[in-house]
């Protein structure tokens, strides 16, 4: 006697014919593979379903699984529609690009992702608390097909949450400082997260040295979680958190993960001596430093994260468009400029994507979801 297949039905979306082809052809070949019968799979180019409606359709034909591409808009909502189908005894999964080796949810080690995404420039314009809705979505896609997207920004942690917020991240990993900083999202926890490793130095003779060289500098010293305590107060939007003026003894009572020097035109006469002090001097522009503990950037703490969430090293992209994103592109098996980088780190990159303004990193989001536009998996990462 034959044991009935589990049965399956299935969702795709696309605004052409060719992109709902593509999208039938991948749930096929995953239900085949995973020995469903894939009984049903409605095709929608407007992504007008609902989540009721899909549960109706999994009700009608007694499937057990409901398949949807990880390109799909419904992808991000995948456990939603699994909590609407505990009453049918059954769950929603997410399919993205097998043949190459990009899994579903949860992909084993050898095809998990790790993405490192930039703030400023990369995910939105500098400065700014929001992100565009489309890329907001792309990194929603990304994360339902089982891949894991860190933060990795020149920002505080207070200037962090509100991205966080806007991307409606609720766990994952997040770099801050340029790498001083490495925080946990935890939605129990005061303020969204919380900070699993924080590398401080004693900045005195730092402070002292450019003060010597260059007294009219302003300085700040970060205080996690909070904001600065600095020698005078920065302008609108130029530092995150409260602005706490102290004098020197003050500045220098607590060791930070992170002292700003800003001056005109100071870049050209600290960057030297800061970095003669064995500290990191990452500079933005002319007029400013952010000097940080000896040894320390973006890509340092990536590969913390990297072996702490067990993802194999050929399985990092990088996206980013500042100074500060070098080290990491060195990192990443897969580095992307932002077509607003400036020239020296387009040629650090082995891609370069889309301007901010033109939303660049979706592309890029989106590659990874579709199997044509990515490379196979290194052989020895199959093994």
């Amino acid at each position: 006697m034959t044991t009935p297949r589990p049965t399956a039905v299935g969702y795709v979306s696309a605004p052409t014919t060719g992109g709902l082809q593509q999208q039938r052809e991948l749930l096929a070949g995953y239900a085949a593979r995973e020995g469903f019968a894939l009984l049903h799979v409605v095709a929608d180019a407007r992504d007008g379903v609902t989540l009721s409606e899909l549960v109706d359709l999994a009700e009608r034909h007694d499937a057990v699984h409901v398949l949807v591409p990880a390109s799909n808009l419904m992808a991000a909502r995948h456990q939603a529609v699994t909590d609407l189908l505990k009453r049918t005894d059954a769950v929603c999964t997410v399919v993205s690009g097998l043949a190459a080796g990009f899994g579903t949810v949860p992909g084993p080690r050898h095809v998990r992702l790790m993405i490192a995404l930039d703030v400023d420039g990369t995910l939105t314009a500098e400065g700014r608390h929001d992100v565009p809705g489309e890329t907001a979505e792309a990194v929603a896609q990304v994360r339902a097909a089982g891949h894991e997207i860190v933060i990795a920004s020149g920002r505080s942690l207070v200037g962090l949450v509100p991205i966080i917020r806007a991307l409606e991240l609720e766990t994952g990993w997040i770099v801050a400082s340029n790498g001083a900083v490495t925080a946990r999202l935890d939605p129990q926890a005061p303020g969204g997260y919380i900070v699993q490793d924080a590398r401080t130095f004693d900045i005195e003779p730092v402070a002292r040295l450019a003060l010597d060289l260059v007294p009219e500098a302003r300085l700040g010293a970060e205080e996690i979680g909070v904001g600065y305590r600095v020698t005078a107060r920065f302008g609108r939007g130029q530092v995150s958190g409260a602005q706490r003026v102290v004098g020197l003894d003050e500045l220098f009572a607590k060791p930070t993960p992170r002292l700003i020097l800003a001056a005109p035109g100071l870049v050209t006469t600290l960057v030297e001596p800061v970095r003669a002090l064995g500290l990191t001097a990452n500079t933005v522009g002319a007029d400013w430093i952010d000097a940080t503990p000896p040894g320390l950037s973006k890509a340092s703490a990536l590969e913390e994260i990297r072996q702490r969430l067990d993802v194999s090293p050929e399985r990092t992209v990088a996206v980013g468009d500042g100074g500060n994103d070098r080290p990491m592109f060195e990192w990443a098996a897969r580095a992307v400029a932002m077509g607003n980088a400036p020239a020296a780190v387009r040629e650090a990159a082995d891609e370069t994507t889309g301007t901010v303004e033109e939303q660049g990193v979706v592309d890029v989001l989106q590659s990874l979801l579709n199997p044509q536009l990515v490379a196979p998996i290194p052989a020895e990462a199959t093994s």
